[in-house]
């Protein structure tokens, strides 16, 4: 289990180092808000069916050998961003960067479950809060950094970290992670893709899921640190320690939801939170805190909930991997769209008109979850 806190923990150090650094070094080089969205969109794209390939292969020879590829795909890509100027080598360590989070997601949820068992939905949340004060101490670094180092020099001190990744993922010995080599089933693979045969709280699940990670990938990846730069001035520094606040907030927001066993009732305070973020865009750089931190609460809430029903549904599976990498086909559709769309929209209209897309994701979200947890 420590080792795979120290993955989880250094996975999202780096991944969300470059999610903050990413859309700002993308603007210092001049691409607009349209560009941006089609360059992000690249990823969740390729990850529909890298996530259901990893997951399979996982299921028949094990979680270990792609924590090793998540850490050199990712340094790879952090190394491909400092040496590039181009976009289209932007796209390809976009790839990679796609091949580095599916192989971490298409098993990592499965080894929480196999080191922890009768507590897999509690390790699942708990190990979600390691990686949100991984993500807090990465945002609020990355912004001195890239003023300290630069952008191209951070992102080779980022590769380096991703090699420490794959070292420490070569060190695990727990007999259950382990690569075993065995005979790969490939029919078997079609057919669990295309199985139809799961329960209706399965589609709901994925249902759910594309709204919170549409949230996620849109809002907190793409919009927030060019919005904060654009519309309040923010050096990156204070870009850094605004996202830093964010996590931790976020942080105690699933926190408090996990002690309270997911009451439903943490769905409505979800709700009055969220609204908070409809009035970013008109305040004041000043006033910004004071709607920006109960939308950090919500984001927190949220994304508790979200790996709460992914455990529920999935832990008994005897195709853990496979079950999840299918419930997130439907997200990484939506990612793309609103990746693609959330950037024309706010090059177009503005700010504000993504704000109010993802107040409605949220509201989504809440009554599918909802409905979940009733049934």
């Amino acid at each position: 289990m420590k080792k795979l806190v120290i993955i989880n923990f250094i996975d999202h150090f780096v991944f969300y180092a470059v999610a903050m650094i990413l859309p700002l070094y993308l603007t210092y080089k001049n691409l607009s808000l349209a560009e941006i969205g089609l360059l992000f969109s690249i990823m969740p794209f390729v990850s529909i069916f890298l996530r259901l390939l990893f997951a399979y292969l996982a299921d028949q020879i094990g979680c270990k050998l792609f924590f090793i590829v998540d850490g050199i795909s990712m340094m790879v890509a952090n190394i491909t961003y400092a040496i590039s100027s181009l976009p289209v080598y932007f796209g390809l360590a976009k790839v990679c960067e796609g091949i580095s989070t599916q192989a971490f997601w298409s098993v990592n949820r499965t080894a929480i479950y196999h080191v922890s068992p009768n507590a897999e939905e509690k390790n699942a949340a708990f190990m979600d809060a390691v990686r949100r004060i991984a993500i807090a101490l990465s945002t609020i670094l990355s912004g001195f950094l890239i003023t300290a180092l630069s952008f191209e020099n951070t992102f080779l001190l980022l590769a380096l970290l991703s090699l420490l990744l794959a070292a420490v993922a070569f060190m695990l010995k727990e007999k259950m992670l382990l690569h075993r080599i065995q005979k790969i089933d490939w029919a078997g693979f079609t057919s669990q893709v295309f199985s139809l045969k799961r329960r209706k709280s399965f589609w709901q699940t994925s249902l759910a899921m594309v709204f919170s990670v549409s949230i996620l990938t849109l809002i907190v990846w793409f919009i927030m640190p060019i919005f904060m730069e654009k519309e309040f001035g923010f050096s990156y520094e204070e870009i850094g320690f605004s996202l830093t606040v964010f996590y931790i907030a976020s942080a105690i927001g699933s926190y408090i939801a996990l002690r309270n066993n997911f009451n439903p009732a943490f769905l409505i305070l979800m709700l009055l939170l969220s609204s908070a973020m409809l009035f970013m865009p008109t305040a004041q750089k000043d006033s910004f805190i004071l709607f920006y931190l109960p939308f950090s609460f919500a984001y927190g809430i949220l994304f508790a909930f979200h790996e709460f029903i992914i455990a529920k549904e999935t832990k008994n599976s005897k195709t853990v991997s496979m079950d999840i990498g299918v419930l997130h086909v439907l997200p990484r559709i939506a990612q793309t769209i609103v990746l693609a769309g959330g950037g024309f929209l706010a090059q177009t209209f503005g700010f504000f008109p993504v704000f109010l897309v993802s107040f409605f994701m949220f509201i989504a979200f809440a009554v599918v979850v909802y409905k979940l947890i009733k049934s």
